[in-house]
C-alpha cells in the first residue's frame, strides 16, 4: 500500500480530544472530544465519559460548547456548557450537573454574565463569572 498524504480537510474533520478527568473513584474518564459540524460550520466540544471497567464510551452531552468539567462525585459530573440557542442569555456558559451521567443534566447557575472557571466545594461549587454591576459602570 501506497503512502497517503492527509489533506486539508482530513486534519479539519478528524476528532481530537482537549481535556480529560479521572472520577475519583478511578474507574471513569470525562472528556471533550472537539468535532466538526460541517453543516453548522463550526466546532462542537462533546462531553463523552470512558468506563475503565467495561472499556466503553458513551456520549453525556449534546449542543456545541462544553469548555470544562469537573466530576462533582463518582457519579456525577459538572460541566461549562453554553446552550445552541439565539438569545445572549443562552451563549453565556452556566455550570450543567448531569446525576448519574444520565439524560440532559441540570443548569444549577443563571448567571447574566456567564461563568468563567468552577470548581466543586464541599457540596456545591464556587465560581469565577464578571460582576455585572461593575461592568454597567464602565459604560
Amino acid at each position: 500500500m501506497g503512502k497517503i498524504t492527509p489533506t486539508i480537510k482530513d486534519l479539519i474533520c478528524h476528532p481530537y480530544p482537549i481535556t480529560s478527568e479521572i472520577s475519583p473513584d478511578g474507574k471513569k474518564v470525562a472528556f471533550i472530544l472537539v468535532k466538526t459540524n460541517w453543516s453548522k460550520n463550526r466546532y462542537e466540544r462533546i462531553c463523552y465519559i470512558y468506563d475503565i471497567e467495561t472499556s466503553k464510551t458513551f456520549q453525556l452531552t449534546q449542543g456545541k460548547s462544553i469548555t470544562s468539567l469537573r466530576w462533582y462525585n463518582n457519579s456525577s459530573l459538572a460541566v461549562l456548557k453554553s446552550l445552541d440557542g439565539e438569545s445572549k442569555a443562552e451563549k453565556k456558559e452556566q455550570i450543567w450537573v448531569y446525576e448519574e451521567l444520565y439524560g440532559d443534566g441540570s443548569a444549577i447557575t443563571n448567571q447574566a454574565t456567564g461563568i468563567q472557571a468552577f470548581e466543586p466545594y464541599e457540596r456545591g461549587f464556587v465560581y469565577l463569572a464578571n460582576n455585572l454591576e461593575k461592568k454597567k459602570r464602565k459604560k
